[in-house]
């Protein structure tokens, strides 16, 4: 009776197991899928390929070497870092390439004339192949750049003598003189977006930044300016909260900048609208991967 009672205790574990194991495969399997869906939504969207000066892990920054090399594979977008000279003359040069250069981290580019930053030489610590190249205006720049892509981001860099006074304006007179309808102008200080909204009236034309203070750990504002309707953030600071806060306001989110490829697959998973990246080439294949990977599990 005893040896009875345990054969029909295992026959009725046996048949549970039979009907609930079922039910648990399928519960996984929609949860996977669930997943998965939502890892491949960026397809419908993609968010922008933004290089970073160009192809900068190749090529010196913001030269016309890098600007090729990007525009070569493809990029949809290129961000130009600008700074202004002590006569005010508007260059694709970053102060931190110009300390490299220089091996001094106090020098800035607006400490220098126009004549003397043509003297300098961007690839002078790459390759020989890249040892002729010159430091851009922003105006041949746009030229080169802005007819090969969807947009070009304008990185304006106060600096003395002037700091933010008249950059916004010399900056716009540059874009309505090339005519570039896909400039994009942002900076770190509120005071020259602020500027240039008065001076473009387009809020597509227009971003600004939002990123952590290093003293604080603030993170800014990342609905500060309704006149905007870029937001550039610091890449660590975005999350999908981050995301849906700025797309419900109607602005697009932009991450800077983008070169480990665990950052760029959380970020294309969060739903940013584009990368600026100094590796152009790799988000291009990290893209490509996952597209063939959504492609296999069934999502196009």
């Amino acid at each position: 009776m005893r040896w009875t009672f345990r054969k029909f205790v295992w026959l009725v574990l046996l048949l549970a197991a039979l009907v609930v194991t079922p039910q648990i495969y399928l519960h996984t399997r929609i949860k996977e899928s669930q997943s998965k869906e939502q890892d491949c939504k960026w397809l419908s969207q993609p968010p922008l390929v933004c290089a970073h000066g160009g192809d900068s892990a190749k090529a010196p920054p913001n030269t016309e070497a890098a600007y090729r090399l990007a525009l070569d594979s493809q990029v949809d977008c290129m961000e130009i870092d600008v700074s202004r000279t002590l006569d005010g003359v508007l260059v694709t040069l970053h102060d931190r390439d110009l300390q490299a250069m220089h091996g001094n981290p106090a020098v800035q580019v607006g400490h220098f004339t126009f004549s003397q930053i043509k003297e300098v030489n961007p690839g002078q610590k790459y390759s020989e192949k890249f040892h002729k190249q010159q430091v851009l205006t922003l105006e041949a720049a746009l030229q080169y750049v802005a007819p090969h892509v969807k947009q070009v981001i304008i990185d304006a860099k106060a600096g003395p003598p002037n700091y933010e006074d008249g950059m916004a304006a010399d900056i716009h007179s540059v874009v309505k003189n090339v005519d570039c309808h896909n400039c994009v102008m942002w900076a770190k200080a509120d005071r020259i977006v602020q500027d240039y909204m008065r001076l473009s009236l387009d809020p597509d034309s227009v971003g600004y930044v939002v990123m952590k203070d290093k003293v604080t750990g603030k993170v800014s504002d990342p609905l500060r300016m309704k006149g905007a309707s870029i937001v550039g953030a610091f890449h660590g600071i975005i999350s999908t909260k981050l995301a849906k806060t700025v797309h419900r306001a109607g602005k697009k989110l932009l991450a800077w900048t983008v070169d480990e490829e665990e950052v760029m697959l959380r970020l294309l998973r969060t739903g940013v609208d584009g990368m600026v990246t100094s590796v152009p080439t790799v988000l291009q294949w990290l893209m490509g991967s996952e597209r063939q990977q959504c492609a296999i599990s069934g999502f196009s």
